[in-house]
């Protein structure tokens, strides 16, 4: 009994690292990243709102432009061809990041 409590008690451990240890996926301008289970975009506007959002299955996500405000850098983003999360929204270049399931 107490092999299979420490076999479970271990299963957990490796499930939160993994969690935890989600890679920042932050494509470049004009390039994709596909999410075919979803996932998550966390990041901060020209407006310093931050927005975290799901990321539907079988989505791609991809930066269509790049624009300059203040001495930052804003990227513009597209969820299967249309502007997501809606038409005004732009993420930070140095701080959005996407994440899969």
């Amino acid at each position: 009994m107490r092999t299979v409590v420490a076999l479970a008690a271990l299963g957990l451990v490796v499930v939160a690292a993994q969690s935890r240890a989600q890679e920042c996926l932050r494509p470049e301008w004009t390039h994709c990243e596909e999410f075919p289970n979803g996932g998550r975009h966390v990041g901060v506007d020209n407006y310093k709102n931050k927005l975290e959002v799901d990321i539907p299955a079988n989505s791609k996500v991809c930066v269509v432009n790049h624009e300059e405000i203040g001495g930052d850098t804003f990227a513009h983003l597209e969820l299967n061809g249309v502007h997501w999360p809606n038409k005004d929204w732009m993420a930070n270049v140095d701080t959005f990041c996407l994440f899969k399931k």
